[in-house]
């Protein structure tokens, strides 16, 4: 990721966490679809090593990043970047963490 993409998305992270939606998408808007893809994989990619690793807990904890990189892909998905079988199989790891963290959540 070039470094003007990984600046972008830090802003995002911010709106996200402030929970800005409408700029997010007005931002997101203005990218490519390949920027759109590139992001969106980023983000996933890193879900799924730590997912694979089964380093659930640490995924638990960092529920507000699962979220945000859900965003991302959920943006993709619906912009059309995926096929809807990509997007499907792409998406399961986003339901698969937030099962374990109602699980977790369920267990305490």
């Amino acid at each position: 990721m070039t470094e003007e993409l990984n600046d972008f998305c830090t802003d995002l992270k911010d709106l996200f966490m402030r929970q800005d939606f409408a700029q997010m998408e007005e931002l997101l808007a203005g990218k490519t679809d390949g920027e759109i893809t590139e992001l969106a994989m980023y983000e996933h990619d890193i879900l799924t090593k730590y997912y694979e690793q089964e380093k659930y807990q640490m995924l638990i904890t960092h529920l507000n990043f699962a979220a945000f990189a859900s965003y991302l892909f959920e943006y993709a998905g619906k912009r059309g970047v995926f096929t809807p079988s990509q997007f499907q199989q792409g998406f399961r790891i986003f339901l698969d963490i937030y099962e374990l963290a109602q699980n977790a959540k369920k267990q305490q």
